[in-house]
């Protein structure tokens, strides 16, 4: 068919569509003969470069590649093209859309979604942030993957509908082939089909008298073979202008028949338009707000507006990611509205002279900007060009050189990287620091940052120079290793991102040591990124972080009731001193120096001991097939039987396991109790029905297990905080009771079920002893246990008399630290999670921070002494960042002091949700000369008005 000048003007094209109907024009174009050889699978109008950006973003942006791959195999025919028009949509400044005639017909949904999408208000939200920049309209396309599944679902039923006109179509064509050849027959065609000289025995054709009518169709009757695609009959066979007239009838026929499927088209698609809307504003509403964000971000991290778009690909990928993550967006959040109370209180000004032209850089000022670039506002077409460069700060002007000078000293940040200021607390202590280093910035100002953390732990960030355009130079030194922290020099953007980035942790562990984690045990140097432990509130939290310390020097720490942990000699611990009731945090190496014991009037007393953590919530056992409290006291004083029984024996009155027997168990009393023995209840259910007792102890492999070889299950002591004290209620109304002066006692000759209420006390907040005994009679070796849990969780019995004779243990919020000896050197770690405090449970304990306070205040103190010594001033400051108390001693203090009298410096502190507060941070006042402001509850920064006002 004839091609047609397809140029005209999309957006007529487009008003038309709408008035008209998608099917009803697609019919037409095809009617009309519009459809050109060429056609394009691109609803999207793109030249040579579009496509070279859109062959970039798949090889570099994974996001982007992945999303394209993803909707190519939902819609394997359609789905990556509309993925590239998407991309091309946003890249482009005015998108236009291909006219439908020149679009492959199997690719009209797209080219409909398109132009559903760029009439949206939202589209024009998201357009500025990603025109002219392949990387964010790359990352707008793929967050529109989601939507464009659900709207390409949605219209399943008009792409079938499609697909089926297309069939339609084809069957025209091949008619109208077939009536092209009976157009401008040949002369010889004439006379093959008038049948000249095709019969010299009978020219007349007489003889066929009987047959008369039989080789000439009627008008309106089918031919066999005629008028379908390639199966018409051949030239010669009967009368062409019937044959034409048959063939004009079917396509006639045919074109009826895609009239009606072309109004089945547009009821299709006008139904499913609303719902095709609401998603792709949906969709545009969530790219705006990524882009939105990205942007603000990039703004808020030290980036000019538009600064992303002139950073090199992989660089601004790799930005972006970080800048994405959750932790990052929190930084940003606070810091943006932070940095604005830091500069409406900043009252001193930097004031500059320049004079002479420097050199040529990038900018929007004005007065600077090179006469050429003013040559481009005369052009209607480059005015636009004109206007983008100069919101993006990309005008050519010149630099100027004067006179700069410099209102103040450096600031120095010594922010605390420790274990307990994981999550809210770091980000409220990055988002402050951040605030500083803009205040640097504002004014050239040098920054310099400090992280630390365990003894002699530091990590600095030296910016310099005029506007931080030089190099930031990072530096570690501390015990740990230092090839996790090499020192590096990069551009001011990636020294703030990477100092917002860096944390240290709790102090580390050696790597066999086992966290408690929702499955049960696992050892620290097997965890990984996005692993879950149990914090110290016994819940889960998300491992964050993993930081292999190489091989240091370590101790095996052991408490009061048997447990132990190894770590080394720096780990600080939050431990109550006995002598003052008061929690503090000291390393291992101070608490040795101190002793870990003491003279008391009743003897030697433990000095230290740290806090309980909380009863461990894991999931519930959901297999268990025997109650927990009746698998406990047939452990404790069941007989297992080896064939097809199971007894209690009891003594008591109240007999609380018949409450939890399985359906269709009953109590046959085999013998009555007796001032010399228990009684002995069997668990039996009719003859010839199966005993589901006996069926779940043949399960968890108990069945017939007798005396010293009776255990626990591992999936009971994993079960959920009521599955677990139920357990251990059974096991000690059967065989334990409660203590005088507090908790309770278990003894039984099963060395397994003894370790099994040690390690049930310890997930319920509680601490247990085990030790080694002996039965007079025979010598044979008993176990016993003395224990306590939380005092949340009531008694550990159900027996009435037990219970009233109950007593919480008076010290039940404390675990003692015994002893202390060095074991070895071996390979360490550190972990961290997203908890404010960062504690968690290690071979049942809680595990502190690691901070260290004089080693970052010292090297601050020395930096102010170079750069006194450098420029014989100094008029700097000092903001010091925690959430604990800053342990320094008198000496050092006096020193210090003296140092900030000559070099006349000021140091500020900044506690943050601290549990001391200003009641134990007498150290860090005197060292602040009162300047400490507190961030309690991490909702407001409206304390440090004062200091961000006078730095």
């Amino acid at each position: 068919m004839p091609n047609k000048d397809l140029s005209n003007n999309s957006g007529a094209n487009m008003a038309r569509r709408k008035k008209e109907g998608l099917g009803s024009e697609f019919l037409r174009n095809y009617l009309e003969g519009r459809t050109p050889e060429d056609l394009s699978k691109h609803t999207i109008h793109n030249d040579r470069w579009d496509r070279d950006d859109l062959k970039d973003v798949v090889k570099e942006m994974k996001a982007f590649k992945e999303a394209r791959r993803q909707l190519g195999n939902f819609a394997p025919e359609s789905g990556e093209h509309l993925m590239g028009d998407d991309f091309f949509a946003f890249v482009k400044g005015a998108p236009k859309l291909v006219d439908q005639a020149a679009v492959e017909p199997s690719h009209m949904i797209n080219g409909l979604v398109m132009n559903e999408a760029m009439d949206l208000t939202e589209f024009r939200k998201v357009h500025p942030y990603t025109v002219g920049d392949p990387i964010q309209a790359a990352a707008s396309a793929a967050s529109m993957e989601p939507k464009l599944e659900e709207i390409l679902d949605q219209m399943q039923d008009a792409q079938e509908t499609i697909n089926e006109m297309i069939q339609q179509m084809a069957q025209h064509s091949q008619l109208q082939q077939d009536l092209d050849e009976y157009e401008d027959p040949t002369d010889a065609e004439l006379a093959a089909m008038a049948g000249l000289g095709g019969d010299e025995e009978n020219p007349e054709g007489e003889g066929d008298d009987d047959d008369e009518g039989q080789g000439q169709p009627q008008p309106g009757q089918s031919q066999p073979g005629a008028g379908q695609p390639g199966g018409q009959q051949g030239k010669g066979q009967g009368n062409p202008q019937d044959q034409k007239f048959l063939i004009e009838e079917q396509m006639r026929r045919l074109e009826e028949q895609m009239k009606k499927t072309a109004g089945q088209l547009d009821k299709q698609i006008e139904e499913s338009i609303p719902h095709v809307q609401q998603l792709l504003r949906q969709g545009m509403e969530e790219a705006a707000t990524e882009a939105e964000t990205a942007e603000s971000a990039a703004v808020a991290w030290g980036l000019d507006p538009g600064g992303l778009k002139r950073l090199p690909p992989e660089k601004r990928l790799e930005l972006a990611e970080k800048l994405n993550s959750e932790k990052f967006r929190k930084i940003a959040e606070l810091f943006g509205s932070m940095t604005r109370l830091a500069m409406a209180e900043q009252d001193r000004k930097v004031y500059h002279a320049a004079d002479e032209i420097f050199d040529i850089e990038m900018g929007n000022d004005l007065e600077r900007m090179m006469i050429s670039e003013g040559v481009r506002l005369a052009h209607p077409a480059l005015r636009a060009l004109w206007m983008r460069d100069y919101v993006e700060s990309g005008l050519t002007q010149y630099q100027l050189r004067g006179v700069e000078k410099v209102a103040k000293g450096s600031i120095i940040v010594c922010e605390d990287g420790s274990g307990s200021m994981g999550g809210a607390r770091e980000v409220w202590a990055k988002a402050v620091a951040l605030c500083l280093a803009r205040i640097c910035r504002e004014q050239k100002r040098d920054f310099h940052a400090i992280h630390f953390g365990g003894t002699g732990e530091m990590y600095e960030f030296d910016f310099q120079g005029s506007g931080f355009d030089g190099q930031v130079t990072t530096h570690y030194s501390g015990p740990y290793n230092a090839s996790a922290y090499p020192d590096r020099e990069m551009s001011y953007i990636d020294g703030i991102v990477h100092f917002a980035e860096v944390f240290f942790c709790g102090g580390p562990l050696r790597v066999d040591q086992r966290c408690v984690t929702p499955d049960g045990w696992k050892p620290i140097g097997e965890m990984q990124v996005g692993d879950q432990v149990i914090a110290h509130d016994g819940l889960p939290a998300n491992v964050t972080g993993v930081y292999p310390q190489g091989e240091l020097d370590l101790y095996k720490v052991t408490f009061k009731d048997g447990a132990e942990v190894i770590c080394d000699g720096t780990h600080i611990w939050t431990v109550q001193e006995f002598s003052s009731g008061v929690f503090k945090d000291l390393t291992l190496n101070q608490m040795l120096e101190r002793g870990l014991q003491y003279k008391h009037d009743n003897g030697q007393r433990f000095r230290f001991s740290v806090p309980m953590g909380m009863p461990v919530e894991m999931t519930s056992n959901d297999n268990a097939s025997i109650h927990p409290y009746l698998l406990g006291y047939l452990l404790g004083d069941g007989t297992l039987g080896g064939g097809r029984s199971v007894s209690i024996a009891s003594s008591e009155g109240e007999h609380p396991w018949d409450a939890v027997l399985p359906d269709g168990v009953e109590v046959s009393t085999f013998s009555e109790p007796s001032s010399r023995r228990a009684g002995s209840y069997g668990l039996t259910t009719p003859r010839g029905v199966a005993n589901p007792v006996i069926d779940g102890l043949v399960e968890l492999g108990l069945h017939g297990v007798r005396g010293a070889d009776k255990f626990v299950p591992e999936s009971y002591l994993w079960g959920s905080i009521q599955e677990r004290l139920d357990l251990l209620s059974g096991l000690l109304d059967a065989d334990g009771y409660a203590v005088k002066n507090g908790g309770f006692e278990f003894s039984n000759i099963s060395k397994s079920l003894c370790d099994a209420v040690v390690h049930l006390a310890q997930s319920l907040g509680g601490v247990a002893t085990i030790r080694e005994s002996h039965i007079r009679e025979n010598e044979q070796p008993c176990w016993t246990v003395l224990g306590r849990i939380s005092e949340t969780l009531g008694a550990p019995f159900k027996l009435s008399r037990k219970v009233e004779s109950y007593v919480q243990h008076s010290n039940a919020y404390t675990r003692s630290i015994v002893s202390a000896e060095r074991v070895e050197t071996a390979e360490a770690i550190c972990i961290k999670i997203d908890r404010n405090e960062g504690l968690f449970m290690t071979e049942g304990f809680v595990v502190t921070h690691n901070t260290d306070f004089v080693t970052p205040l010292s090297r601050a103190l020395q930096l102010q002494v170079e750069q006194f010594n450098e420029k014989g001033r100094v008029d700097g400051d000092i903001i010091f960042i925690t959430d604990g108390q800053c342990g320094v001693s008198a000496e050092w203090l006096d020193e210090f002091k003296r140092e900030q009298e000559r070099l006349n410096f000021r140091v500020w502190g900044v506690l943050i949700d601290s549990y001391n507060a200003k009641e134990d941070s007498e150290p860090l006042n005197t060292i602040c000369d009162g300047r400490v402001f507190t961030i309690e509850d991490l909702t407001t920064g409206e304390d440090l008005r004062d200091m961000f006002r006078n730095v």
